[in-house]
């Protein structure tokens, strides 16, 4: 798997990791339709042993399991053109060229191509209905429980965080090749193992927030995206392939464990305390004004005026099996495109 951290300083992996894993039906018939499949993990994590081939060769469909490079040396991003950024999703685009290419010597289709994804993963595939990139790489998407146009499927001002990895290293600069350059000659999993000192109190506090996301890159040449997601659907830039979409009965526990909500006390207070300030920054609505007004609706439709409890962090991730505390009605509409 590519390098990553386990917690804390350890890590596992190694840069030495563009692999992918061809899995094909016994006894079929080619050509094949073919499943390539993204892993999930955040942006941080990940691995194409993360998913097995099951089900779907059992069905007749050439299973393609793929990784790329997380955490920052898959998504740094100066902001500029000394490190454009997406290095991981480019990884990805080329991960599918070699599909195109060499599917056929194992039985498969390339022209029945699906990608598709969980979570991190279920982001990187939406992007690729949009990235310029992908022409040509994907008959269809099927995207689990992440979408490019979710508040984390692109990071916003990612030179902060580029600069901030070389300050928890001990260089600091503004120059952007001079961090290049620094970070070139560091231990790669120095580079994976810091994550914890990048994000400021205000960003700690965001629901939810990662580390490393996809970034806008500069209009280079080979760049993966360049305007905002919301943007291009809007405008109709983006391809027109059947896609399956969706989400698991509890998919609201990822951001309630990555807090600890149900098992801190004081992380569940300071929530409560400070709900507009962790979810306005997560809002699609172009001001912050804006933001912050829809964010104080949504806390009188979840928690009306009351103290938030555990029991209400578990009604979250129930959402759909639950209701909100009864509240007066009003026109809530936070994603308006």
């Amino acid at each position: 798997m590519c390098l990553q951290p386990v917690g804390g300083a350890s890590h596992v992996g190694s840069e030495d990791c563009l692999y992918l894993n061809v899995h094909v039906p016994m006894n079929a018939s080619a050509p094949l339709p073919v499943l390539a499949w993204i892993p999930g993990g955040g942006f941080t994590n990940g691995a194409s042993s993360f998913n097995g081939p099951d089900f779907f060769v059992e069905e007749g469909v050439v299973v393609v399991s793929l990784q790329q490079r997380v955490g920052a040396l898959g998504l740094l991003s100066t902001g500029d053109d000394v490190v454009p950024g997406n290095a991981g999703m480019k990884d990805i685009v080329m991960a599918l060229r070699w599909v195109q290419q060499n599917i056929a010597a194992f039985g498969g289709d390339p022209d029945q191509v699906t990608v598709g994804g969980e979570s991190a993963g279920a982001c990187s595939t939406s992007h690729l209905l949009i990235s310029p990139l992908a022409q040509g790489l994907l008959r269809g998407a099927i995207l689990h429980s992440g979408e490019a146009v979710s508040s984390w499927g692109v990071g916003a001002d990612p030179a902060v965080r580029a600069f901030r990895l070389g300050e928890a290293l001990g260089f600091s600069t503004n120059d952007s090749r001079e961090l290049l350059e620094f970070l070139l000659a560091q231990d790669a999993a120095d580079l994976v193992t810091h994550d914890d000192e990048l994000l400021s109190p205000e960003e700690e506090a965001q629901l939810p927030l990662l580390v490393w996301m996809p970034v806008l890159e500069p209009d280079v040449e080979g760049a993966f995206i360049t305007e905002w997601p919301a943007t291009a659907l809007k405008d109709g830039r983006f391809r027109r392939v059947p896609v399956i979409t969706g989400f698991t009965s509890g998919d609201g526990m990822e951001a309630v464990s990555r807090k600890r909500y149900l098992e801190d006390a004081a992380a569940l207070q300071q929530l409560s305390d400070s709900f507009v300030a962790a979810v306005s920054p997560q809002l699609h609505l172009p001001t912050p004004q804006q933001r912050e007004d829809a964010a104080v609706q949504l806390r009188h439709f979840y928690f009306g005026h009351q103290n938030i409890t555990a029991s209400d962090a578990q009604a979250l991730v129930d959402e759909h099996l639950t209701r909100p505390r009864a509240v007066s009605s009003s026109t809530f509409n936070i994603f308006p495109f």
